[in-house]
């Protein structure tokens, strides 16, 4: 994504503490997958998933698979 600055994100996710209780699901993985969904028109998160897991390839476009 270089749409967005990585430095000002990590900014802005530290002052807000957005990782605070985040394991393995983080800020940055959120925003990719929520700027995904907007980028393609998705409604709903059983649209979103079924879209995901229709994309071979998404480690090239930076968004890590979760289960």
């Amino acid at each position: 994504m270089s749409l967005i600055n990585e430095y000002e994100f990590k900014k802005c996710v530290y002052r807000y503490k957005g990782d605070w209780h985040a394991i393995k699901f983080n800020c940055r993985d959120q925003f990719m997958v929520m700027s995904f969904a907007q980028f393609t028109d998705r409604a709903g998160l059983r649209d979103i998933e079924t879209t995901l897991n229709l994309c071979g390839d998404l480690y090239r476009s930076g968004i890590k698979n979760i289960n």
